[in-house]
C-alpha cells in the first residue's frame, strides 16, 4: 500500500498537484486570526474547541472558494 501511494506521489500528475500544495500552513492560522480577528476560543474542553475551530477553518475555506470563483468568472471573457 505504500509503494501504491509513493508511485501516485511522485507521478507527474501527482508532483503538479503536490506543487499547488501551500508549503507552510501557518500562514492559514495568520489569516484566520488577522483577517477574522480571532483571538481565542469562546468556549471551553477540547470537543466544543475543535467544533469550533472546524467551524472557522470550514468559513476560512468557503471565502477562498467564493473569492476563487469570483476570480475565474471576472477573467472569463464574454462571448
Amino acid at each position: 500500500m505504500a509503494s501504491v501511494a509513493r508511485e501516485l506521489l511522485t507521478s507527474d500528475e501527482g508532483l503538479c498537484h503536490r506543487s499547488r500544495r501551500p508549503i507552510e500552513p501557518e500562514a492559514v492560522f495568520g489569516q484566520i486570526k488577522y483577517d477574522n480577528h480571532f483571538k481565542r476560543f469562546n468556549y471551553r474542553g477540547r470537543t466544543m474547541v475543535k467544533a469550533e475551530f472546524a467551524t472557522i477553518a470550514t468559513a476560512h475555506n468557503i471565502r477562498k472558494y467564493i473569492r476563487t470563483i469570483a476570480i475565474r468568472n471576472a477573467n472569463k471573457q464574454p462571448a
